[in-house]
């Protein structure tokens, strides 16, 4: 599986080593970076959040991802991709539909047909994927793809997929998932941008702050950082309480069955937010189930590719999910 952060930067003059959560390819004319390097480069340049097929950002990621995963050479494949709760609707004709609407396949064809990229250096020879998509792309909302991990006799609790820019919801109950249930909240971007406010530190910053569990010495001069677990706590504890009962209401008549709640998304590594998570919950009537704990091997950063790959194909079958702090493409 590929991993590639979703942040995007314009190639520098001097010459930049590519590493393997990176890369480098022509869009549009414009040699742009996408991944860690461009966190590197400019810390300030995280994708749009959401986005549809139209979106410049989201095209750069999808192009970018898909070549990191596929390659040099050409690829008949067929395609699964996530789609973001509140933007369902811009990706296909009709409610209930899982495959991509049919005014939206010619673009899709085109952005990815022949991609240009450069992944050893900047300065490195160009490179071409070329991608032909046979079959109707599927595509799935983020939490019911990565439900697709779930041991079938797992039938009856509440999911949560919490990820960077969204915090997922649904309520599966005698093994039928319930459309009533679902709903979505910002995800841990959320708790970021309180621990961001609290702290006073600017929005890259607190995203380093966070990932590392320490920060900046205020007011000082010699680069010394110091311990913020406990920063992060408050920060989590506020977010949360914040957005919480917004989705535990809609499960409220469910309450009585769906009592466990299984958790997966990037959110789930984190410890700090996730044993605030744990406090919460137990104190509502819940007890938290990392997915982790009914699924070995899986790391929950990848659970919906995961889920998407499960998907059965006659081609070589690429699943990749664009999600507002990384790109993930599995190809089986």
């Amino acid at each position: 599986m590929e991993f590639l952060p979703s942040f995007i930067c314009s190639a520098p003059k001097e010459k930049e080593l590519l590493n393997k959560q990176s890369i480098l390819i022509d869009d549009k004319g414009i040699e742009t970076i996408v991944g860690e390097l461009a966190q590197t480069l400019n810390p300030h340049s995280p994708r749009i959040f959401g986005g549809t097929l139209e979106s410049d950002h989201y095209q750069t990621l999808l192009k970018a991802g898909l070549a990191r995963a596929l390659g040099e050479g050409t690829h008949v494949v067929s395609l699964a991709m996530s789609v973001p709760f509140q933007f369902m609707d811009q990706f296909r004709d009709q409610v209930g539909d899982n495959t991509l609407a049919r005014n939206k396949l010619a673009l899709l064809k085109e952005t990815v047909a022949n991609i240009r990229f450069k992944d050893k250096s900047t300065d490195s020879n160009w490179k071409n994927c070329e991608i032909i998509i046979q079959e109707e792309p599927t595509i799935a909302y983020e939490f019911l793809a990565s439900m697709l991990n779930i041991p079938l006799d797992a039938k009856t609790f509440l999911y949560w997929h919490i990820g960077h820019g969204d915090w997922q919801q649904a309520s599966r109950v005698d093994g039928k998932n319930l459309p009533d249930s679902y709903a979505r909240v910002e995800g841990l971007a959320g708790a970021i941008q309180v621990f961001s406010d609290q702290q006073d530190l600017s929005s890259s910053e607190a995203i380093n702050s966070w990932q590392l569990g320490n920060m900046p010495e205020k007011s000082g001069m010699n680069a010394k950082r110091i311990d913020c677990l406990k920063e992060k706590e408050i920060a989590a504890r506020q977010f949360i309480r914040s957005v919480i009962g917004e989705l535990l209401n809609k499960n409220a008549r469910y309450k009585d069955r769906a009592k466990n709640i299984v958790v997966s998304g990037g959110a789930a590594k984190d410890n700090v937010f996730m044993s605030v998570l744990k406090e919460i919950a137990k104190g509502n009537g819940y007890n938290i189930i990392l997915m982790t704990e009914l699924v070995e091997d899986l790391d929950p950063t990848f659970s919906v590719v995961s889920g998407l790959s499960k998907l059965k194909s006659n081609y070589k079958h690429v699943s990749i999910d664009i999600g507002n702090s990384s790109v993930k493409v599995s190809v089986v």
